[in-house]
C-alpha cells in the first residue's frame, strides 16, 4: 500500500478498525503517531507492526507495554532519538546497544543501575558520561574511571563533585 508521505501515517485515524495491512503501511510512514493511535483505538499491534513503527522511529516503543527484545534492539538503534528512557529494566545488552547508537551518555541518565561493562562501553564513547554514572549514587570502578579521564580529562571533576577520590593511576591520566 503507497500512501503520501504528507499524511505522517495519520490517514489511520480514517478507519475505526484497521487491518493489519493498513496499521502496517502506517507505522512505515510515521510510526510514533500510527502506533499511538493503534493503542488508542483499543488495538495490540503485532510483532510486526511494532517492529515496523521502532525502526521507523525509537520513540514508538513508548506505547509498547511489554516490547519483546527484538523490539528493544531495533528502538535503541535509532540513532535519531535515544529510545532507552521509555524501556523499562532494559537488559544489559539493550544497554550496551544503546550505547553503540546514540551519544553514550544517554544510557547512563536514563538507566540508574548498569553494569561495569555498560559504564565502560560509556565513558569510552563519551568521558562525561561518567557525570551521570556518579548522578545516580553509582562508584565507578577505578577502571571506568580511567577509560572517562583518558577520554575527555575533564571528566575528573565528576569524581570530585561526587565526594570520590580517584587513584593517583586516574588523577595522572587526567593530566595527560
Amino acid at each position: 500500500m503507497q500512501l503520501s508521505n504528507s499524511t505522517k501515517g495519520e490517514f489511520i485515524r480514517l478507519f475505526p478498525n484497521p487491518s493489519e495491512e493498513i496499521q502496517l503501511a502506517a507505522v512505515k510512514q510515521h510510526g510514533y503517531f500510527a502506533l499511538k493511535y493503534i493503542y488508542e483505538v483499543g488495538i495490540v499491534p503485532s510483532e510486526e507492526i511494532q517492529l515496523a513503527a521502532v525502526k521507523n522511529h525509537g520513540h514508538a516503543i513508548r506505547f509498547i507495554s511489554k516490547p519483546s527484545e527484538e523490539v528493544q534492539l531495533a528502538a535503541v538503534r535509532d540513532e535519531k532519538v535515544s529510545a532507552i528512557e521509555f524501556i523499562s529494566n532494559p537488559s544489559e545488552k539493550i544497554q550496551l546497544e544503546a550505547v553503540t547508537h546514540d551519544r553514550g551518555y544517554n544510557v547512563c541518565y536514563h538507566v540508574k543501575h548498569h553494569t561495569e561493562a555498560v559504564q565502560l562501553a560509556s565513558v569510552t564513547q563519551n568521558g562525561n558520561s561518567l557525570y551521570y554514572i556518579c548522578l545516580h549514587g553509582n562508584i565507578p570502578s577505578e577502571q571506568v574511571q580511567l577509560a572517562a579521564v583518558k577520554k575527555t580529562s575533564g571528566a575528573i571533576n565528576h569524581l570530585y563533585k561526587s565526594g570520590i577520590v580517584p587513584s593517583e593511576a586516574v588523577k595522572q591520566a587526567a593530566t595527560c
